[in-house]
């Protein structure tokens, strides 16, 4: 992530304080609205806490391409766990699990989200999510979601979800299935 990265939110955990950072400096006005709200999961499933936070980015500057970056840094297991529209990462530490999640590019383009606001790379790369010109990257501390050029005045729309739970048995899916449903 680049210096000029400036923490938009936080949220505290067994694992260590989860940080929504965005570049863009001057170049971009941010708004975050956090939920704090625990998602009704299956039966037998639980997480301690969850939270979404809904990042809004306005370009003040032609040609802007913010990036996303949502994670914790930290010594821990690190798996990524991507599903239909989601892109998700589940880190873990003991009997601690959390999960880190973003909505795809498929959703995005399936939501009216304009290809001219993808990466540029994207456009011309393959499909492929290993590819690392691709919209959502995992990273080792979690997720990087980077935006295409944006003009002055234009806006983007991105949430982020984040749920963990502690004593947790191995197969235990929980913070997956909050995230997901977290996320509109």
């Amino acid at each position: 992530m680049s210096r000029d990265a400036v923490v938009i939110a936080r949220f505290d955990t067994p694992l260590g304080l989860v940080e929504l950072r965005v570049t863009g400096g001057d170049a971009v006005s941010v708004e975050v609205r956090a939920v704090n709200s625990m998602p009704e999961l299956p039966p037998g499933q639980r997480v301690d806490a969850a939270a979404r936070f809904d990042a809004r980015i306005t370009a003040n500057a032609p040609d802007v391409c913010p990036v996303f970056a949502f994670g914790v840094e930290g010594e821990r297991d690190f798996s990524p766990e991507s599903g239909q529209f989601l892109e998700a990462a589940v880190l873990e530490k003991g009997f601690a699990r959390l999960g880190l999640g973003v909505r795809d590019v498929e959703w995005m383009l399936s939501r009216g989200v304009a290809l001219g606001r993808l990466p540029p790379a994207f456009r011309s790369a393959s499909a492929d999510p290993g590819d690392p010109r691709w919209l959502v990257q995992y990273t080792p501390d979690g997720l990087r979601v980077s935006t295409g050029p944006l003009a002055p005045g234009e806006t983007i729309d991105c949430p982020f979800a984040v749920a963990f739970v502690t004593a947790v048995a191995d197969d235990d899916v929980s913070t997956w299935f909050a995230v997901d449903m977290m996320l509109p």
